[in-house]
């Protein structure tokens, strides 16, 4: 049985090469922000989850929106009060200046974009295999 990856980033074009890298070796799920990424959570189950740090994020509650935004850092503290033991891996373009706020969330790791694909396979085996 295939383990399960759920990718969670607002760029649609990382989103679908993660898919598409992804899709041979492993089930994968997307979710292009932090709500729909808890939805996606709930409903696939995944092993591992690839989250981006810097999602929108909409502060309070705004009355044209019905759920607001969250960002990859409330988005990993929310799936890890769901299940503590989900393993997140973080990604972002300021891995180096931030990464330490997705660490303090609860992922496992903060890497750098853009990743290769073995990189990107080294990675999730080391935290799900």
């Amino acid at each position: 049985m295939k383990k399960r990856v759920l990718i969670v980033d607002n760029d649609r074009a990382v989103v679908e090469a993660f898919k598409d890298l992804l899709s041979e070796g492993y089930d994968v799920a997307i979710a292009s922000d932090g709500k729909e990424g808890i939805e996606a959570f709930r409903t696939f189950k995944p092993d591992l989850v690839i989250v981006n740090m810097l999602m929108p994020s909409v502060e309070g509650v705004e009355v044209d929106i019905p759920l607001p935004l969250m960002n990859g850092v409330e988005f990993t503290r929310e799936i890890k009060r769901i299940d503590p033991d989900i393993k997140v891996i973080g990604i972002s373009a300021f891995a180096a200046h931030r990464g330490d706020e997705l660490l303090e969330a609860g992922a496992e790791d903060v890497v750098k974009k853009p990743l290769s694909k073995d990189e990107l396979i080294s990675i999730i085996e080391r935290h799900i295999h």
